[in-house]
């Protein structure tokens, strides 16, 4: 993804998020990725006034719905989908039965993965 594509995203998110959250009360979190630090990009964020949060550049294991994308993928995978509507469907029907039990672990899981990420000073940790 470039700055061009990301920065047309986030004009169509924005107002979305302006209108659901309530403009100026949410931070947009995003990572050191080149397309989310670009020049043009950050002067589009500062004229929205959208304030971001700083987050690490290599923070995969701070991010809970990384864990969740695994979880939907292997169960999505099990379903073997041979064409592209299968494939949607599937995506779609496993997303529906992702259950509190697993999402509520992977939240309460966070203390333990900023924990591991302090100790190996920002980097990627086994988890």
């Amino acid at each position: 993804m470039d700055a061009k594509l990301y920065e047309e995203i986030l004009q169509d998110f924005i107002p979305f998020a302006d209108e659901y959250m309530g403009k100026g009360v949410w931070l947009l979190q995003q990572d050191g990725a080149s397309s989310h630090t670009a020049k043009t990009v950050d002067k589009y964020l500062k004229s929205q006034k959208v304030e971001t949060y700083r987050w690490p550049p290599r923070s995969p294991d701070l991010n809970p719905v990384e864990n969740v994308w695994a979880i939907l993928k292997k169960k999505v995978k099990k379903r073997n989908a041979q064409t592209a509507m299968e494939l949607e469907n599937a995506i779609f029907e496993e997303w529906e039965q992702l259950n509190d039990d697993d999402l509520g672990k992977i939240a309460g899981s966070f203390n333990l993965r900023l924990e591991k990420v302090i100790e190996a000073e920002g980097e990627i940790i086994d988890y």
